[in-house]
C-alpha cells in the first residue's frame, strides 16, 4: 500500500482546509490545501483506494 500527500497553493480562505502549511511541491510553507491519497500497488498496477482532505488542527476549532 502506498500513501502520498499532495499540496497545492490557494490564495483565498473560502475552501475548507486552506491555511498556512508546508507544501512539498514548492518546498516551503505557504497558504494552500493538502490531500492525502492511498493506493494499492502490486508491482505492475496502481489502484487508487481513497483520498482525504488534510485538515490542520486550527481549522477544526
Amino acid at each position: 500500500m502506498l500513501i502520498d500527500d499532495s499540496g497545492h497553493r490557494k490564495s483565498e480562505n473560502f475552501t475548507l482546509g486552506v491555511g498556512r502549511q508546508y507544501i512539498g511541491e514548492i518546498g516551503k510553507t505557504n497558504n494552500g490545501i493538502v490531500v492525502v491519497t492511498t493506493h494499492l500497488y502490486d508491482g505492475r498496477k496502481n489502484l487508487p483506494l481513497d483520498i482525504e482532505l488534510y485538515q490542520h488542527a486550527d481549522s477544526l476549532v
